[in-house]
């Protein structure tokens, strides 16, 4: 048996995100769609092009025939009788080719799903194939859930292009920019391209081809005024710095910074060098400077700092202006990514907030924080200082004006800061305990000697401290669980903050976190509650996520918690076969954890179990075949003909002494 401590808390979520999206009924590449018509790559119908149409299963088919070079042989097999009943005669020539050499497969039943829409996944599925990828089991290039990324990782989904496909629908504009772009593209392991493959097998003539080649840059998306080359900007990085820091604590960790003059005066953020007792400044030719560091001037609640250290840049960067950054307009992320090399990633801007941040495709990873992000003249719109890690290219940036606008008359020496500021805590968590009482979490602040914990019934206040059974107000840091707060009311919501205290200094205040107390917690209140905080788990060096709870009544009138992990995105699935390797004991412990949750408030045994389950596997799944948790884990559908699987992988039961055990599959 294992004792569970005590109930584990969350980081409560302090960002929500609202995804840009871009209008359905906007076409953008009406150009390329007609230079593919010109060579009969792309046909409209008798209403035109239909481009602001979502493509169909057929269609998209076509477009790989006809992107292979087949059209002339698929057109000999028209006659032939179709192998799918929902096959209009017109594409009884492209979907036979196809079932015969085994291009695509139908949707069951004998249908081939001829006018149900084709995703942006199976139709850039369809254009690497055309390329040569191969998706198959025996040599897999790419899987069908991670083509658009494939595609963009070699180049064959632009930027622009791969963002309006991930936040809008599917559409016929979207395939005619992205076929132009596979007849353009090398094929695998080669330097010739589709169109040129095409062109030497006489599907089209080399007139046509030199015409696809011309396109009219008048018609073709582009920057504005005096843009530079992304080679150009990658010679900017010449003044973006790492920032190596050894904190008091003796911890370590690394940041960004860049120049913004003649005289050595570098940007990031204040977190970077928060709590430092040193640093050093690494440029992009190895050169490390370890001289005396100033601290000019920051800004704790922008998280902007300003440094001025005895050494002359190569080069520094001027600041644009940020309030003309616009939606959709190309940017570009410098700095050290996780303290590595110098590395910058193109994007564009996803989103404008309300307070001023922008939001950005490219990738900004740990250790970009304080690093640049620039426009494509090559100018400073933001400081870089973070990203969200399953959130597929969601990198924000603080807008540059905060620095032009910040007053750098400080002289602050790295302990002269340290002693001025007291640092928040951070990750603020509140959960219901009982129908009366909360648990109150945060991170622990190193350095700290106590901690305020305020409480208010609305999110402005007023708020008062909250003192413990003796009148104290000063409470200490203690892992899993700070503070339990009891004898509220059920149905009110709570909204609280804390403040760290170091040498009777007072930090300023945290975020709020707010719970709204349910007098009844129903099954389907704690699987939201699992959701919103176990839904996204990380365990030492690796982080798995879980796409539904479901909380069931045994026979025996205790109850179970089905997590089913999240597979087909974020290589979740893989990171947690690590953990099953690695971190176990912590993954059990954090299980149990939750189940403790309903344990403690409905007085019952509780299981939680972690479900690998699956389906339309077209060849039997025997890596799933063997489990000590549950026998019957494949299953065969003979309507589809594929296999579906349901595999747990752990079991941990939480018994009403507060103990538990745990089992896995194998």
């Amino acid at each position: 048996m294992k004792k569970v401590v005590s109930v584990i808390l969350l980081l409560s979520i302090i960002l929500g995100i609202t995804a840009a999206a871009y209008a359905t009924d906007t076409v953008y590449y009406s150009s390329y769609a007609e230079k593919l018509s010109e060579i009969g790559v792309f046909k409209g119908t008798g209403t035109g092009f239909e481009l602001e149409r979502e493509p169909t299963r057929l269609e998209g088919l076509i477009m790989l025939i006809r992107l292979l070079g087949k059209e002339a042989e698929a057109d000999k097999l028209a006659g032939e009788k179709s192998v799918f009943s929902d096959v209009p005669d017109w594409g009884r020539g492209y979907t036979n080719y196809a079932y015969k050499y085994g291009l695509a497969k139908g949707t069951g039943k004998g249908l081939f799903g001829s006018n149900e829409k084709i995703d942006a996944k199976s139709f850039v599925t369809f254009l690497l194939r055309a390329l040569g990828y191969d998706d198959s089991e025996k040599s897999k290039d790419f899987t069908w859930n991670n083509a658009v990324e494939f595609a963009k990782s070699i180049g064959l989904l632009d930027e622009d292009l791969y963002f309006k496909i991930v936040s809008d629908k599917f559409k016929r504009d979207y395939v005619a920019k992205a076929s132009y772009n596979a007849l353009q593209q090398p094929l695998k392991n080669s330097s010739v391209t589709l169109i040129q493959k095409l062109t030497a097998a006489g599907v089209i003539t080399r007139e046509q081809a030199d015409s696809l080649n011309s396109l009219d840059s008048s018609k073709a998306p582009k920057s504005g005024g005096n843009a530079l080359s992304s080679v150009e900007i990658g010679k900017l990085a010449r003044a973006v710095v790492r920032i190596d820091v050894v904190g008091y604590d003796n911890t370590q960790w690394t940041g960004s910074g860049f120049y913004v003059s003649a005289d050595g005066n570098i940007v990031t953020n204040f977190h970077v060098i928060e709590g430092a007792k040193s640093l050093s400044v690494t440029d992009s030719n190895g050169n490390t400077y370890n001289g005396s560091v100033k601290i000019i001037g920051y800004n704790a609640d922008d998280d902007i700092a300003v440094l001025d250290i005895d050494k002359t840049p190569e080069l520094y960067l001027k600041p644009g202006n940020s309030d003309n950054v616009v939606l959709g307009e190309n940017v570009y992320a410098i700095g050290y990514p996780l303290g590595l090399q110098v590395t910058i990633s193109g994007g564009i801007v996803s989103s404008l907030w309300p307070n001023g941040i922008i939001q950005t495709t490219a990738p900004i990873s740990h250790g970009n924080s304080g690093g640049v992000l620039l426009n494509d003249r090559g100018q400073a719109v933001g400081i870089t200082y973070g990203g969200i890690e399953d959130g597929e290219n969601l990198g924000f940036a603080i807008p540059i004006n905060k620095y032009v606008n910040l007053s750098k008359n400080m002289s602050l020496t790295l302990a002269d800061l340290y002693k001025t500021t007291v640092r928040k805590p951070v990750n603020v968590s509140v959960i219901q305990t009982s129908k009366d009482a909360v648990s109150i979490y945060w991170d622990p602040v190193s350095g700290a000697d106590y901690y305020y914990v305020y409480m208010a019934e609305t999110a402005d206040g007023p708020y008062t401290r909250l003192a413990d059974n003796n009148g104290s107000e000063r409470w200490q840091w203690r892992a899993n669980s700070c503070i339990i707060s009891r004898g509220l009311e059920p149905g009110n919501t709570y909204y609280f903050k804390v403040t760290s205290v170091d040498d009777s200094v007072e930090s300023i205040p945290s975020e709020v976190a707010s719970v709204t107390l349910y007098d009844d917690i129903t099954y389907e209140d704690f699987e939201s509650l699992i959701m919103d905080n176990y839904g996204v788990l990380k365990c030492g060096d690796y982080t798995t996520a879980f796409s539904k709870a479901e909380i069931m009544e045994t026979s025996n009138g205790n109850l179970h918690i089905f997590l089913y992990l999240k597979v087909g995105s974020g290589n979740y699935f893989s990171q947690f076969l690590d953990i099953m390797i690695y971190n176990s004991d912590e993954f059990e412990y954090t299980l149990a954890s939750m189940a403790s949750l309903l344990a403690g408030y409905y007085g019952k045994d509780v299981s939680a179990t972690v479900i690998y389950a699956r389906d339309g596997f077209y060849d039997y799944p025997d890596a799933f075949a063997e489990n000590d948790l549950y026998s019957d884990t494949i299953d065969y559908d003979s309507g589809t003909g594929t296999w579906s699987v349901f595999y747990p992988y752990v079991t941990v039961t939480v018994y009403d002494d507060n103990t538990y055990d745990a089992a896995w599959a194998y």
